[in-house]
């Protein structure tokens, strides 16, 4: 079994990667804003205010890897500009 994680334009940039081997594609959804709210607050602890966990949920859009990179930022002290892996 090989497990291959890729973007959407993988498919433009290598149109035959996988044309010779049986594929299993699953496209994943964004978080739900709860979903993300939620997870927000467990890394951030009860202490971190509502607007700070709302902010950080939208400003992810649902993005997991955002959502990481967001809360890393917010507990450096550096949450009010976005990472530069985000925005990269």
């Amino acid at each position: 079994m090989v497990l291959a994680l890729g973007r959407p334009e993988v498919d433009r940039i290598f149109p035959s990667l996988w044309a010779e081997r049986p594929v299993t594609r699953m496209a994943l959804a964004p978080l739900p804003s709860s979903a993300s709210a939620e997870f927000v607050r467990a890394v951030l602890g009860e202490d971190a205010g509502d607007e700070v966990v709302e902010q950080i949920a939208a400003r992810a859009e649902g993005n997991a890897f955002y959502l990481e990179e967001m809360i890393r930022a917010a507990t450096e002290e550096r949450g009010d500009r976005l990472p530069e892996t985000v925005l990269a």
